[in-house]
């Protein structure tokens, strides 16, 4: 699994005016929760976006760095991250405190990888499944789950029982849950002989209105 550490302190700002000033001094607000106590923490943000380069997921097994004892050293795993929609900088982090020795439930990014021998003829792929759920001890964590679709042809299909994640790993979902389809071309439907009827009736019942328009002229 991926590891890193990342510098924390302990936060005594609250509220949302004095989080907001906190931000603008260049650190973001955060707290970790699951373990006996909950802590309210900051993280340098400078430092945390060229340690991490901004990218960290709840796959990434955190270890914290801080000159609190009772902060330093604990394992951690992301568990939410918020963002600001407008500049997408980090706004928020949720941190979950979990012990190496104890099973633990997390979310995992399933990956496609590959291009389908059935899409290059014409079938689509259709992805049913993003992220899969699994039960297992902290250091267990597989990073992603890769699925290597290139030999699937129209019609094949890979289910939850086709992922490999070791014998450490429980994927908590049911084997024949279906993770994606190379599914057929989808065809035009071609018009049906009552409608093309009905077209030919509207078109044959215009002709006798201009014909009689037409003599009725040219009785005027």
């Amino acid at each position: 699994m991926n590891k890193m550490s990342v510098a924390v302190e302990k936060r005594e700002e609250l509220g949302n005016s004095a989080v907001g000033r906190l931000r603008k001094s260049g650190y973001i607000p955060g707290v970790i929760y699951g373990g006996k106590k909950l802590f309210n923490i900051k993280i340098e943000e400078k430092g945390f976006l060229k340690k991490t380069h901004g990218k960290i997921g709840d796959s990434v097994l955190v270890v914290l760095e801080s000159s609190d004892k009772e902060l330093d050293k604990k394992n951690v795993l992301l568990k939410e991250v918020q963002k600001n929609p407008l500049t997408d900088k980090f706004v928020h982090f949720d941190f979950q405190e979990v012990s190496m020795d104890k099973k633990i439930h997390t979310s995992i990014h399933i990956s496609v990888v590959g291009d389908a021998v059935g899409v290059t003829k014409g079938g689509i792929l259709e992805v049913h499944l993003r992220e899969v759920m699994l039960e297992c001890l902290p250091s267990d964590i597989p990073e992603k789950i890769e699925v290597d679709v290139t030999a699937l042809e129209i019609g094949d299909s890979i289910y939850i029982r086709d992922l490999f994640v070791g014998e450490k790993v429980k994927i908590m979902a049911t084997e024949d849950m279906n993770v994606l389809t190379i599914s057929a071309p989808k065809m035009e439907e071609a018009p049906t002989e009552e409608g093309v009827a009905v077209e030919e009736e509207g078109k044959e019942g215009k002709e006798p209105e201009v014909i009689s328009k037409g003599k009725k002229e040219e009785q005027e």
